[in-house]
């Protein structure tokens, strides 16, 4: 669902006017990796792409709260100013997310936390109107007892984008 605004202003003789683009983007999470607290890949936790649903990542392992281990998942979109996330969580025992954060990794090798929720509420999540600035991922860091399974399934991020246009 797309709904645009358009917004005039006239300034010294010139027409200018801005679009705003409302959108909901949705991704698929089967690129999600395990990492393990220190940031190197888990040992504990696996991940997979789930065969059903096909837009799920299935999760196995064995890390309860005092081992949680984060998993990452690459969101690529274009630049926009971000205000509502959700994502489903479906467990065949009792898995469960203990934290959700999302990213933005501005520089290589350098990522900043510009949300960061605890709790198992996988959504929808309010977002302060963040305005990420570089590559975005959500990471979601979760307990998981041995012999049971986690899918994250689809995720969605809905925002806006504005375009400016200047017309003589």
């Amino acid at each position: 669902m797309k709904k645009i605004i358009f917004l005039l202003l006239i300034t010294a003789g010139a027409l200018r006017a801005q679009t705003t683009l409302q959108h909901t983007w949705v991704f698929n999470p089967a690129g999600g990796t395990a990492v393990a607290p220190d940031g190197k890949p888990s040992v504990t936790v696996f991940v997979k792409p789930s065969c059903c649903p096909v837009t799920a990542l299935e999760v196995t392992g064995n890390a309860l709260e005092d081992k949680a281990q984060w998993i990452i998942i690459p969101l690529n979109m274009e630049s926009a100013v971000l205000q509502k996330l959700s994502y489903s969580v479906n467990t065949s025992g009792r898995s469960h997310i203990l934290q959700t954060r999302l990213l933005d990794m501005s520089w290589a090798g350098e990522s900043k936390v510009i949300f960061d929720q605890t709790g198992s509420q996988p959504g929808p999540l309010d977002l302060p109107d963040l305005k990420p600035q570089g590559a975005l991922s959500l990471a979601i860091r979760l307990g998981i007892p041995g012999g049971d399974k986690l899918w994250i399934g689809p995720i969605r991020l809905t925002g806006y984008t504005t375009h400016k246009n200047l017309q003589p």
